[in-house]
């Protein structure tokens, strides 16, 4: 039980920095601040084993990008937490 809590947590974190990162990313807020930097920075290396998967949309300006490979490794994380709690759920 520990143990799927672990993974659950650590999935979790993963998936706090995607979501924010494809948030930011279609807001169009790429720098800025320390925190803005930590999450882009995160996000990129969780999901960059998805960049090329699939092509980003430009939006006009006042919007930004809307990083598809990005919601690709958002919606693999989620499967593989959901996977690996339902393993050690018991």
């Amino acid at each position: 039980m520990v143990i799927g809590r672990l993974i659950y947590f650590v999935l979790a974190v993963i998936i706090f920095f995607i979501v924010f990162r494809l948030i930011f990313l279609f807001l169009g807020i790429v720098d800025g601040n320390a925190f803005v930097s930590l999450v882009m920075n995160w996000g990129g290396f969780f999901a960059g084993p998805f960049f090329g998967i699939l092509p980003s949309i430009h939006l006009p300006p006042p919007l930004g990008i809307i990083e598809t490979s990005t919601a690709v490794a958002l919606v693999v994380y989620i499967i593989i937490a959901q996977l690996l709690f339902s393993l050690f759920k018991n």
